[in-house]
């Protein structure tokens, strides 16, 4: 019996003296028992968690005294934590000489503070020296997540109006002929023109510019549905892609923005800036080249330069241009 005691005594000694030095390792780390009777549902105790698990995540192990509840408060969408815990458990299952991975990407946490930040998880088993015990360890990868994050706005976004460039609009374009030409829904392109922008930069210079162009993006944004896209297409052109709508409905849409412009105060130093538009409509055609409909949009609006510009004009279904019918909104 007190050969016992003084084996319960070194072993508790060992696991304080290990504690004592995960709490200098400078990761997020944390300690889990496993359960006696291995399977999905049981709870993985937790046995510890370092100093640097509790100042980066804020939880503490009276918070998260199992797994289940560390991954209900860490990963509140329950698809996502599903996902994630699948992916933990499995990496648990592995062969002794092959456990221990990172998931496959970083997750993102859910603090105690609430903010969420994004870690590389590594769950790694400690079958030789603790039995039953593994560690798991939280490489925060928050700072290379927002990064990329930034990176990846930078090249899809226009970096004055913030709206999606030519680049990103035409992925996201190509992406919807494939769902057209499976599904056979419609979808339409607009296509806005600032017809005298150039008029506006050589009497009020290049700020009054820029600032016409936000200003127009912020009304476009306004005005479309949520599932529409809205691009700047070049210096003076927008676009827009509105998935699920056919020619008649997309100008509808069309006449919001129209009636926005047609009453908002264009002002820039004092100055009412006098702000002509034009915009053009196309229906995408089942298996079409989409630059023929962008092509076919780009018609519609110089076709409705030709009474004197501030137009919006609509091209008639059919692909004979001479059955085009002009929609009047002056500006």
């Amino acid at each position: 019996m007190a050969i016992g005691t003084v084996e319960m005594e070194e072993v508790d000694n060992a696991v304080d003296e290990l504690y004592s030095l995960i709490d200098f390792i400078p990761l997020p780390t944390l300690i889990f028992r496993l359960p006696e009777t291995p399977y999905t549902d049981a709870s993985h105790i937790t046995h510890y968690a370092n100093k640097r698990f509790v100042e980066v995540l804020g939880y503490d192990v009276i918070d998260i005294p199992n797994h289940q509840v560390l991954f209900q408060r860490a990963f509140p969408d329950i698809p996502y934590r599903q996902e994630v815990m699948q992916q933990w458990l499995h990496n648990l299952d592995k062969p002794l000489d092959k456990a221990g991975d990172y998931l496959p990407k970083a997750v993102k946490i859910r603090c105690k503070n609430r903010e969420e930040r994004w870690f590389k998880i590594y769950t790694e088993l400690k079958k030789k020296i603790f039995p039953g015990f593994y560690f798991v360890t939280f490489c925060d990868n928050t700072c290379e997540r927002e990064n990329d994050e930034l990176q990846k706005n930078y090249v899809s976004k226009d970096a004055l109006t913030n709206l999606e460039n030519k680049h990103s609009i035409l992925k996201s374009i190509e992406d919807e002929v494939a769902r057209v030409n499976r599904f056979g829904d419609p979808f339409s392109v607009i296509i806005v023109h600032l017809d005298n922008l150039g008029d506006i930069e050589k009497n009020f210079g290049s700020e009054s510019r820029d600032y016409v162009l936000k200003t127009v993006a912020g009304i476009l944004q306004t005005k479309v549905r949520k599932i529409d896209i809205t691009a700047r297409w070049d210096n003076d052109k927008f676009i827009i892609l509105l998935p699920k709508a056919n020619a008649d409905q997309a100008y509808k849409v069309n006449e919001l923005i129209l009636d926005r412009l047609k009453g908002f105060p264009f002002k820039y130093r004092n100055q009412t800036l006098y702000v002509s538009t034009t915009m053009g409509i196309a229906e995408y055609h089942i298996n079409e080249n989409v630059n023929n409909t962008i092509a076919r949009a780009d018609s519609a609006l110089y076709l409705g330069k030709e009474p004197g510009k501030g137009y919006i004009v609509r091209p008639h279904i059919e692909s004979n241009y001479s059955l085009k019918s002009r929609f009047a909104g002056k500006l």
